[in-house]
């Protein structure tokens, strides 16, 4: 049945279904090792790395409009709550953020008709503490699904990185998963020391 929302045709499989919302450099060859392993169906959303055998689906073009009351009150919110605080936004900061709240607003409704679509089994993500794989995570995370999350780059940053959203990450070294297990509300299912993937062969 071809879908109206996303504009590609759903092929019936007997496999369990990878969504791989964000295609990236750094998950080719774990999906390509799926692939060959024929472990899962793979649907990705379009992007710049060709991965034969992966389905590939476009971005959407008629979505349903985004809860503007929402995003207006959480606007108003945060502004009260800054306030509160005796922060007071400049008018083009605030109009900013206003904008800022919308495109998030948008970008979840798409990864919200995205999961609706594909109905996917497992989310694989090489991030997932920022958007839009925050978006996919947080969804996983709502319909009791699992997410993957390869760690992504260097252990640099603090704080925003403290907090874990997938339910299985792979992390690598002994610091970031104690970091983890320290600092996140969200636990995750399993969090595993891999390494760097990078540096296997050297």
């Amino acid at each position: 049945q071809t879908s109206s929302v996303l504009g590609y045709r759903h092929v019936p499989h007997n496999q369990p279904v990878l969504f791989l919302p964000v295609p990236t450099a750094r998950l080719l060859k774990t999906a390509q090792s799926a692939l060959e392993e024929n472990y899962f169906t793979i649907v990705a959303l379009e992007g710049d790395f060709e991965i034969p055998g992966i389905t590939r689906i476009p971005y959407p073009k008629n979505l349903p409009e985004p809860d503007r009351v929402f995003g207006d009150r959480l606007h108003h919110a945060i502004l009260q709550g800054l306030g509160n605080q005796g922060i007071a936004l400049l008018r083009p900061d605030s109009e900013q953020l206003h904008e800022q709240i919308r495109k998030q607003l948008i970008q979840l409704t798409a990864a919200q008709a995205y999961f609706d679509q594909v109905k996917p089994d497992i989310v694989l993500l090489h991030a997932d503490n920022h958007p839009t794989h925050q978006h996919y995570a947080l969804i996983a995370q709502n319909l009791g699904l699992p997410s993957i999350m390869l760690q992504h780059g260097l252990d640099c940053e603090r704080y925003y990185l403290d907090d874990a959203y997938a339910s299985a990450i792979a992390v690598w070294g002994h610091d970031r998963k104690e970091r983890y297990q320290r600092d996140s509300q969200h636990q995750p299912d399993h969090l595993e020391i891999t390494g760097n993937p990078e540096y296997d062969l050297s």
